[in-house]
């Protein structure tokens, strides 16, 4: 599970929130 959180902090957070925004605004609409 180590390997998960250095993913995390390298980055891969930013690309999980952008696409969980993107999501947020089509169920919007």
């Amino acid at each position: 599970e180590t390997g998960n959180i250095d993913a995390v902090l390298d980055g891969d957070l930013s690309d999980f929130i952008e696409a969980y925004l993107e999501q947020s605004a089509k169920d919007r609409t």
